[in-house]
């Protein structure tokens, strides 16, 4: 019987290496990949072409627009397959703000990505994994939930407080059903999440991690595999701090 994998920004970085470490992992013709895209999806189409045995279903779509994640949980739902796992990588592109240069529309928009879409796709299929009583979700968070958060973050780190919160809710609902949901909270990664950010910032937050370098992916797709796998049944409303830093 194939696992299935729904995976939410599939296109990131951390998508990307994530898939690979799975069909790795499992075998390629063991799995079912549903890999959700917004702006490009041809690393997940090569990765498919270099694969001929790895089933994948490519879906486009905007979760910064709620019509757009209802057409999406539409056309999940059209495939006829039940997620067993659900990864959520989606996110604005990161940035530094003060808050006197709070941007309502732009802080609703990153809510609408990371929290509002995703409490949508999880009340749409965590009932259907209840009643099979198995599901691993597994959400990027981020080091400001475990710590004090950097300078200048506060639409960052509210909207990341705000899924935190929603992760929380949702392990306590469900954990009954055989479904465990878990966060990691990584440090800064060198991905092109950050291609925003000046060069002295990215070297000044290197330093300061105990380890005097920034994450980058092989650090953090570990964490994530071991939620994904049996090992971890008993770890549910997790958040997994991933900064090297003490909470």
């Amino acid at each position: 019987m194939e696992k299935v994998y729904l995976i939410l920004g599939a296109s990131s970085d951390l998508g990307i290496e994530l898939i690979k470490n799975i069909i790795k992992s499992e075998g390629a013709e063991k799995i079912r990949m549903i890999a959700h895209y917004f702006s490009s999806g041809a690393e997940i189409q090569n990765i498919k072409d270099n694969n001929p045995d790895f089933r994948i279903d490519m879906l486009n779509a905007n979760l910064g627009d709620l019509e757009d994640t209802r057409k999406f949980i539409e056309q999940l739902k059209a495939l006829e397959c039940r997620p067993d796992y659900i990864l959520n990588f989606c996110a604005y592109a990161y940035r530094f703000n003060r808050l006197s240069e709070l941007d309502i529309k732009r802080m609703n928009f990153d809510m609408t990505i990371q929290v509002y879409s995703f409490a949508l796709i999880c009340q749409a299929f965590l009932p259907v994994m209840a009643e099979s009583g198995f599901g691993k979700i597994v959400v990027m968070l981020s080091a400001a939930t475990t710590n004090i958060p950097p300078k200048n973050t506060t639409e960052y780190t509210t909207v990341k407080y705000a899924l935190l919160g929603l992760i929380k809710s949702i392990a306590a609902d469900y954990g009954e059903y055989g479904i465990n949901i878990n966060a990691v909270s990584p440090g800064m990664i060198e991905t092109k999440f950050i291609k925003n950010i000046g060069r002295k910032v990215k070297e000044f937050t290197a330093e300061k991690n105990p380890r005097h370098r920034n994450l980058q992916v092989s650090d953090v797709v570990p964490a994530i595999m071991f939620l994904l796998s049996d090992e971890s049944q008993f770890m549910n409303g997790t958040n997994i701090n991933l900064s090297g830093i003490p909470d």
